[in-house]
Parts: C-alpha cells; structure tokens; sequence
C-alpha cells in the first residue's frame, strides 16, 4: 500500500472536513426551514382557537382553551428563535467550510510558488 504524502493527507482531510461542514450546514438550513413552518403552523392554529372564542361571544369560556392558546403561542416563539440559532449557525459554518477550501489553495499556491523557486532560496 503506497504512502500518503503530507500534501496528499493534507488535502484529503480538508476536503472531508469541508463536505462535513457543507453537509452539516444545508441539513441544518433544511431543519430551519421545517422549524418555521411547524411554528407557523401552531400560530395558525392559535389564531384559529381565538378567532372561534371570539366569534362564539367573546367570553373565553374554558381556562384550559387559554392556557393551551399561550402555551401553543410560546412555543412558536420559542421554536422561532431557535430555529434563526440553528440557521446562524448553519449558515456560519458553511462560511467556515468556504473558508476551509480557501486556505487548502493558498496552502497549495505556497507549495507551487515555492516549488518553481527551487529548495534554496
């Protein structure tokens, strides 16, 4: 089995590091998504539940339709907020996978420069 030279390690690592990253990234920008949607969803059906208390006379009847209407409503905050966390942070880490990918070129521009230079100088 042939020897990995360190340029060819080198590379090897940072491409996988990279598609990690990358991949770790999008799935997380995906979750974000379905994260907003859910919580639109239970805003929807917020709104619903008190849109119905209020057309059937304004008096809000039963105390478990309002604290389940507060508790569906901060929820959806709650998924909010951190649903906007999780596409920060995805979205920074695919910054940090370009940001990989980048250093790999300088690292291989330095080695090429420093190739046709010759090893004495």
């Amino acid at each position: 089995m042939p020897k990995l030279k360190w340029k060819q390690a080198t590379k090897i690592v940072l491409i996988a590091h990279f598609r990690f990253t990358q991949a770790g990234a999008i799935a997380g920008l995906y979750i974000s998504v379905i994260g907003l949607v859910l919580a639109a969803g239970q805003i929807a059906i917020a709104c619903l539940l008190a849109s119905d208390q209020c057309l059937a006379g304004g008096v809000w009847s039963n105390v478990s339709e309002i604290i389940f209407l507060y508790v569906l409503l901060v929820l959806s905050v709650v998924i909010i907020f951190n649903v906007a966390f999780f596409a920060w942070f995805s979205v920074k880490r695919l910054g940090q996978g370009v940001l990989y990918v980048n250093s790999y070129k300088e690292i291989v521009r330095r080695q090429n420069a420093s190739l046709r230079k010759g090893p004495d100088s």
